[in-house]
């Protein structure tokens, strides 16, 4: 059933599993720093703490988005790296639930909005000790942040957009503690931020 001291496969099936047993936190046996190279995006719609212990980096290979969290979940990663995802929207990350990120990575995505993460108008969204690095996208080449997002001794660096805010793209509701937005490079406004007027 998984749980704590219980370790799910170290694969993609095995984070599959572990999101379908429920809330965790569930961790998985790799014995040294794994990567699963994933099929599919994974739908995370349970509530659920899945933990890679810093030793599990999931890679969408560059032809798909790595995680979705639906609506009226709470999740939280800890301790991935997350890494070569591809969408409109989130090339790693689309939230529309309630999701913490600790000590993880969202790495080398790319999008249309939010290349690493897009956090929907639904989203709430903390990232804990994360770094959120070497992404692309139009608008919002890190982070696309349309919902409620705090950021707590956070990285968002090296990250690029075409147009506006090449770290992050905030729309609605943003709250840096102790964070680095440095770096990052934009073809329009908001090399770090980009606060669109009118957001709320």
């Amino acid at each position: 059933t998984g749980g704590r001291g219980v370790a799910f496969p170290c694969t993609e099936e095995g984070i599959l599993q572990a999101v379908s047993a429920g809330p965790g936190p569930h961790v998985f046996d790799c014995d040294e720093l794994t990567t699963v190279v994933t099929g599919a995006e994974i739908a995370i719609d349970n509530d659920v703490i899945l933990d890679g212990e810093e030793r599990l980096t999931v890679d969408g290979d560059l032809d798909h988005r790595l995680f979705v969290v639906a609506e009226g979940v709470t999740a939280e990663l800890r301790g991935f790296v997350i890494t070569r995802g591809v969408a409109p929207l989130g090339g790693a990350i689309w939230n529309a639930g309630v999701l913490t990120l600790t000590n993880t990575t969202v790495s080398g995505s790319s999008a249309a909005e939010g290349g690493g993460i897009h956090n929907v108008k639904a989203g709430t969204m903390t990232l804990m000790n994360a770094r959120v690095l070497e992404n692309e996208a139009d608008l919002g080449g890190g982070i696309f942040n349309d919902g409620t997002l705090t950021a707590v001794r956070t990285l968002v660096s090296e990250n690029t957009a075409a147009g506006s805010g090449a770290g992050i793209v905030n729309e609605r509701v943003l709250t840096l503690a102790g964070s680095t937005v440095s770096d990052n490079t934009a073809g329009g406004a908001g090399g770090g931020i980009f606060n669109v007027p009118g957001g709320d």
